[in-house]
């Protein structure tokens, strides 16, 4: 799947599994609060392995032309706080030395068209970091949102 970046690909998990060691340690590191042994996240659950990519969750992964992995998103269904809101592109994470080199906003895109293939109409999304990206794709606030690492906002994409 070519996200339109020359040097930056955007796969389904479930064809690179050798990366998702690395991937749920990152992403660990990144959330501890939520992914922690004492948090309410399930990453074994959210970034599964074996995921087929005809059925959510569908983990996304993002590898530069070495094959490292850059940046991450995950299409599934939402758990709480915002049980309501479903399914869900959440876990956007982009490598702090990528930021602000279109890698985030070519993630949410083909978060969005993984959805869309799915046959989701609507999708959600929660952030406080990635709101310009999520504005620009046409995207709606519809909630204020509760993260943990501050104020941030739910989003909803009709597809």
């Amino acid at each position: 799947m070519n996200s339109g970046l020359p040097s930056i690909e955007i796969r389904r998990l479930a064809d690179v599994p050798q990366v998702a060691p690395f991937l749920k340690a990152w992403l660990l590191e990144e959330w501890e609060s939520w992914y922690g042994p004492d948090g309410p996240g399930d990453i074994d659950a959210a970034y599964p392995t074996r995921a087929d990519g005809n059925r959510l969750p569908v983990p996304l992964v993002a590898m530069d032309d070495a094959d490292a992995v850059v940046g991450t998103i995950c299409i599934r269904e939402q758990t709480s706080p915002h049980a309501q809101f479903s399914p869900w592109a959440g876990g956007l994470l982009v490598a702090r030395d990528r930021r602000r080199q279109g890698i985030g906003t070519a993630l949410v895109k083909a978060a969005e068209d993984e959805a869309r293939r799915l046959g989701v109409r609507k999708l959600y999304l929660e952030t406080h970091a990635a709101a310009s990206i999520v504005v620009r794709r046409g995207w709606s606030a519809v909630a204020p949102g509760e993260p943990a690492d501050g104020p941030a906002m739910v989003y909803a994409l009709d597809l």
